[in-house]
């Protein structure tokens, strides 16, 4: 980082949205035209819409609040009175999103971070990153909101902890709030949130609550008295499918079923005490500094792939742009350690999704070889796929013990390192 002020450069920001659309332009242009199996999902969801049906008692794909399905809906409005094909528009909202979190991305490295090479790094980490092309673009999974909403609300608490205003804070409780209407995952970060109101006084705090659960509570009630049997079962009761990767997977290797249902059924119960010792960590340090906060909220969201029940290839976009801003905030010596993640992330991802069908299989559409198609098969099966995911959940592992603060928090150290042996 360089010491001298940085200010945001419109013309590197300009070049910067050039190279990123472009990539994507032509990865839609130029590559097989298939996708995720999550994406004909969605076309199943607005069908249903249009029939008017309710996606909650019909669909059995919807695990959320109703954020994406409304999303869903007004795209296949503008669909039927501009022609433009449904897909296409999906794409462009999504990459809509990832525009607006690659800006902000950008505002915090130089204004909280005043960091100098920011159009270069983003060019290299995001808008060339083909595990952020391909999950925008093939997978078209709606997860790049969180991470916006996630993003935002961490920039109104870096300015927050830079000026004292009170109304910044209530912002970061409004952004986070949209994250939990758009996926119930940011729950993960409230307490973190809510500890910024220490010298507050109770009707800030309670204004603060407000803001963050009424969108979720407004959003779930009314979809739950629609379809209340749907939504407990799909939407509260949802759990990531556990046996694929990571802990269960493992466990699953060793056919340790019994034991991996267990930990599935106990992670919540991990996931509340990793939040309560956080939120701990940060009220004791009332104002952190910008680069503990962001380390803080890195480590609660790959605590969720690390010691969850389950994975999906696009919770990395809930914490994507953190891991750029940790990349620019580290030593030399831990830029080695992140370089080497991305390497082994990405050669995961290509695999993936040049491969597995339920993923889009660019590859086998490109090359329709018998053998592409077979190996394909083989590397999807459930052996296969945990033993291709191992490297990267073992660097995920050895980030989050980094993550770890390692100064007036023995007790949170102590209980991961006790939770991850």
């Amino acid at each position: 980082m360089n010491s001298v002020k940085q200010r945001p450069n419109y013309g590197s920001l300009v070049l910067l949205l050039t190279v990123f659309v472009l990539a994507r332009v032509l990865f839609i242009v130029f590559m097989p035209h298939f996708y995720s199996k999550d994406l004909y999902a969605w076309l199943h969801v607005m069908e249903l819409l249009s029939q008017g049906k309710n996606p909650y008692t019909d669909s059995g794909v919807l695990n959320w609040p109703p954020f994406w399905m409304q999303i869903l809906f007004g795209i296949h409005k503008v669909s039927e009175h501009t022609s433009i094909p449904i897909i296409t528009l999906i794409q462009i909202v999504l990459i809509g999103a990832e525009v607006a979190a690659l800006i902000v991305t950008y505002w915090i490295l130089k204004i909280f971070f005043n960091f100098e090479h920011a159009t270069k790094l983003l060019v290299i980490t995001w808008a060339l990153n083909p595990i952020a092309i391909i999950l925008t673009c093939q997978h078209c999974n709606f997860d790049v909101f969180v991470g916006l909403w996630i993003l935002l609300s961490i920039a109104m608490i870096l300015k927050f902890f830079k000026d004292q205003s009170l109304i910044n804070l209530l912002i970061a409780c409004f952004f986070m709030g949209l994250g939990i209407l758009t996926k119930t995952v940011p729950l993960i970060l409230a307490p973190l949130v809510l500890s910024t109101f220490r010298n507050q006084n109770i009707n800030t705090k309670l204004f603060g609550l407000v803001l963050l659960l009424t969108p979720v509570v407004l959003g779930m009630s009314i979809i739950y008295t629609l379809a209340p049997v749907g939504v407990k079962q799909d939407v509260i009761g949802y759990r990531s499918i556990a046996g694929w990767y990571g802990i269960t997977g493992i466990l699953s290797l060793f056919e340790m079923y019994k034991t991996a249902d267990f930990y599935s059924s106990i992670s919540p119960l991990i996931f509340l005490l990793l939040m309560l010792l956080t939120a701990r960590y940060a009220f004791k340090n009332y104002l952190l500094k910008p680069e503990q906060y962001i380390k803080l909220n890195l480590l609660l969201l790959i605590s969720i792939p690390t010691l969850g029940p389950g994975y999906s290839p696009p919770y990395i976009l809930w914490y994507l742009p953190l891991l750029i801003i940790l990349f620019a905030i580290s030593s030399p010596g831990s830029r080695s350690f992140l370089i080497v993640g991305y390497v082994i992330i990405a050669i995961t991802y290509l695999i993936e999704y040049a491969l597995f069908e339920d993923h889009g299989a660019f590859l086998t559409k490109l090359i329709p070889d018998t053998s592409l198609i077979h190996l394909g098969q083989v590397l999807g099966g459930h052996s296969q796929s945990v033993l291709m995911r191992l490297p990267m959940f073992m660097w995920y592992i050895i980030l989050f013990v980094k993550l770890i603060p390692n100064n007036k928090n023995r007790q949170l150290r102590s209980f991961l390192k006790n939770e991850l042996n």
